[in-house]
């Protein structure tokens, strides 16, 4: 017992993290390319069924998943450290509720599914996608439960690979059903491909089971269930708040404008292009964005227990310009070729001019995830929970009122999602601006906004001489990196190096 303890303490935080970098961006990559061939193999009235009943999936399987990849892997950590607990019993006891709670979630499925497809969603054809998540259900908790295990014993190599396999059994899956049925109807290959992601659950557990050697048993000072139940109750509501309001936005936003007169037929192809196609591609290029969200944390986390106001400064004001450096460059590729883009990716040119609409505003986007992970990092979690709760609604609220207005009609769902996450980003900006007290580096963002203009500039003259997009990326892209180094905003230096 002494040695496995021993040898949990011994892995390293740094190793732990790369690790998860690295997997977290080869599964972001795989997602890009499986999000474009579904695209494709569905088509616009299979992507349609897709986006509709998605939100669905996500709310029940988060009931489902009752929060145990995070309890779990705290409880273990906690088992190993206080033997408060047993390890084994909290695995026994962990799966054991999950079979509970999936059980009384899909009874609750199963009453309302018929309602909420025909008057809610008012779309009899989503029907047979909907049975996709029945089988999920059951897979979710005992998938998470066998993560957290891995987790908390710092096996996270273990964990981050069981995701890796989950992706490439759902995407392999999905595509192999997808074509062996693509004679049959447009429902069934939709149903074919969110089974996908059972198939995905599927193959993480076989993984994880299999690597699971002897757990350790002994008696725990504390019960097992009642730990789990106490810990992952507040956490499983604290989700559900977003994905309840995201399993609300297809309800509203169809049921709004069918009151307003619009066809069936005009809403779902509306609410296809916007979530299928628009949002996709506008935060299709945002890994570096999540990545360093990631990675700042312990950094941050670090400078803000030891009152370091000096660090604390200069890694705000780092992970504002570094997060902006990608996201400015892809935006005015966005901005001058909205159509090839979108046509090169997803064989199509609907929903193109939003993004050319919107792809300036969008750029706050980039600094969203950065400012959100800088206060989750000195411990403002309860005032990221509350603005995500009021910002989710006020979202609600607003694909309403702007469906009134003339110029945004059926697109008032994107500039809804927009809107508010533009007001939260600023919201959580000023918010640390005034707890931390930090400064902006307004030079730095000057420079690299006029670099910006600059690159326009030469795209309008590469387009004015008919030069091929691809070719105008290659070189812009190309000059864009060599001002960055000569501007000294590319550095060899680290991070944590002040």
């Amino acid at each position: 017992m002494q040695k496995i303890v021993k040898f949990i303490k011994q892995k390293s935080l740094i190793s732990n993290t790369i690790v998860i970098l690295i997997t977290s961006f080869i599964i972001k990559i795989l997602g890009l390319l499986y999000k474009i061939i579904i695209t494709r193999l569905l088509g616009t009235d299979g992507m349609g069924l897709y986006v509709m009943i998605f939100p669905t999936l996500l709310l029940f399987t988060a009931i489902s998943g009752f929060s145990l990849n995070v309890t779990t892997t705290k409880l273990i950590a906690d088992a190993y450290e206080t033997r408060k607990f047993s390890p084994k019993q909290l695995m026994k006891k962990s799966i054991k509720l999950s079979i509970i709670v999936s059980t009384i979630t899909l009874l609750s499925f199963i009453l309302i599914n018929n309602y909420l497809i025909n008057y809610l969603l008012k779309n009899p054809n989503l029907f047979i996608p909907s049975l996709s998540i029945i089988p999920l259900l059951y897979l979710v908790g005992i998938s998470d439960s066998l993560r957290g295990y891995f987790n908390g014993i710092k096996e996270v190599s273990i964990s981050s690979t069981s995701i890796l396999i989950e992706q490439i059994s759902r995407i392999l899956g999905s595509l192999i059903l997808i074509i062996i049925f693509s004679n049959y109807s447009i429902e069934l290959k939709v149903l074919f491909c969110l089974l996908g992601q059972s198939i995905g659950e599927i193959g993480s557990i076989i993984y994880t089971l299999i690597k699971i050697k002897k757990m350790v048993d002994f008696k725990g000072i504390e019960n097992e269930e009642k730990a789990i139940i106490k810990m992952a109750l507040p956490l499983t509501f604290s989700r559900l708040i977003g994905n309840f309001t995201y399993f609300l936005e297809p309800i509203i936003y169809t049921s709004f404008f069918l009151f307003l007169g619009y066809s069936q037929n005009e809403i779902t192809k509306s609410y296809t292009i916007i979530n299928a196609y628009t949002i996709p591609l506008l935060t299709m290029f945002s890994f570096f964005s999540i990545a360093l969200s990631s990675s700042i944390v312990p950094y941050v986390s670090a400078a803000y227990a030891n009152n370091d106001h000096h660090k604390l400064e200069f890694y705000f004001q780092k992970i504002l310009i570094y997060a902006l450096l990608p996201g400015i460059l892809i935006s005015i590729f966005l901005f001058f070729y909205p159509k090839e883009i979108m046509h090169l990716l997803y064989n199509t040119y609907l929903g193109s001019a939003s993004v050319k609409n919107t792809i300036f505003i969008f750029l706050i986007y980039y600094i969203h995830l950065p400012i959100s992970s800088f206060l989750q990092a000195i411990g403002k979690n309860r005032f990221l929970m509350t603005t995500s709760i009021i910002f989710n609604f006020i979202r609600l609220l607003l694909i309403c009122l702007l469906g009134f207005i003339p110029i945004f009609k059926l697109e008032s769902l994107l500039y809804a999602v927009i809107f508010s996450m533009v007001l939260s980003t600023f919201v959580q900006l000023f918010y640390l601006k005034k707890l931390v007290k930090i400064k902006i580096d307004y030079k730095s963002l000057f420079l690299l906004f006029t670099l910006g203009l600059f690159c326009s500039l030469l795209i309008i003259l590469f387009k004015f001489i008919n030069v091929k997009f691809y070719y105008v990326i290659l070189i812009v892209s190309t000059i864009y990196l060599i001002f960055l180094k000569l501007l000294n905003f590319i550095k060899i230096d680290r991070l944590n190096n002040v």
